[in-house]
């Protein structure tokens, strides 16, 4: 797959789940439901509750040091709220459509991969 149809798929894909969740939430009665509060809180305006729910759900996550073997000293951070979560992340960040599309590229087994650990306190990631 390309470069751009893998970035066509992950906006597609990123859509989806936007519509889905966020704009459309009727999908799911308690979702919908918690989403009206929400922009009720803003005077109706779906766009201030989506923004005011991204910033809280972004200051919400962990953050990740994520390296590639030969970039100890230099790694990205990603927050998200899962390991894997940030695993995807980062893939992404370096141009692939999600973690196991990073490692299919690569065609890495069980033990390579990128390196991940939580980031504690601005600490550099642990040289084990």
């Amino acid at each position: 797959m390309s470069k751009a149809q893998k970035n066509a798929v992950a906006k597609y894909r990123a859509a989806q789940i936007q519509i889905q969740a966020l704009i459309n939430p009727t999908t799911e009665p308690d979702l919908a439901g918690d989403w009206e509060y929400l922009r009720r809180q803003f005077d109706g305006s779906s766009k201030k509750a989506l923004a005011w729910a991204i910033s809280h759900a972004k200051a919400s996550m962990d953050t990740f040091a994520v390296w590639k073997d030969d970039q100890i000293d230099h790694p990205l951070e990603v927050k998200a709220v899962s390991m894997p979560a940030a695993l995807d992340e980062a893939a992404r960040i370096f141009g692939y459509v999600d973690y196991a599309d990073m490692a299919e590229e690569h065609e890495w087994s069980a033990d390579q991969g990128l390196n991940i650990e939580p980031k504690k306190n601005n600490a550099r990631p642990s040289r084990s």
